[in-house]
């Protein structure tokens, strides 16, 4: 309950610094003659939204998202400065907020709807010895779709968490079969590799 109340507080969040920074950036267009304001925003601040998820997706796939990182800031950075630019001199400052509040409002956003959710500590602290899950998995062999997914997957050069992830399959399944390919060098799609 605490976490949807969280999410749809930043998401109102998001959503309002949003239209603001998009509004102040058609203005700055209008300002500037720009021949056509009204996708401008677009291309500032859905920049910003963009390089977040990738970001995302860069993680996803364990990679350094560095590149994704520059752009988000390069992107909020020239937000920042066209919208001060623009803004009337008194109102500088909370033109400067708008698309910085996109970019961390995003950012939380994204993290709370796809990032990774650590167990709750036990209310009792250290005291209580952690349980391990119980099993629920029946044991089971992929079957011969399954295989053909990972190995499309297996041939783009991911690795076997990556594919699990991507495709919902148990990753020890995965592992097993990507394993068995490796090190027979190369790629089986029969139900029997």
């Amino acid at each position: 309950m605490r976490r949807k109340a969280l999410v749809a507080l930043v998401a109102s969040l998001f959503a309002v610094a949003l239209v603001e920074s998009w509004e102040a950036l058609t203005h700055a267009a209008h300002a500037a003659h720009v021949p056509y304001p009204r996708p401008w925003p677009h291309m500032v601040d859905g920049f910003i939204l963009a390089m977040a998820l990738m970001v995302v997706e860069a993680r996803a796939e364990r990679r350094n998202p560095w590149w994704a990182r520059v752009g988000m800031v390069a992107s909020t950075a020239l937000s920042t400065v066209i919208q001060v630019a623009y803004a009337p001199p008194d109102g500088r400052w909370l033109a400067a907020w708008s698309p910085v509040a996109v970019l961390f409002s995003f950012e939380t956003l994204v993290s709370l709807l796809y990032g990774r959710r650590e167990p709750a500590e036990s209310p009792v602290g250290d005291s209580v010895e952690p349980r391990a899950p119980e099993s629920t998995t029946v044991a089971r062999a992929l079957t011969d779709a399954e295989i053909e997914r990972v190995r499309r997957r297996h041939k783009q050069g991911l690795d076997a968490a990556v594919i699990a992830a991507r495709t919902g399959l148990p990753e020890a399944l995965v592992a097993e079969r990507v394993t068995a390919w490796t090190d027979n060098g190369h790629q089986h799609t029969d139900a029997h590799a």
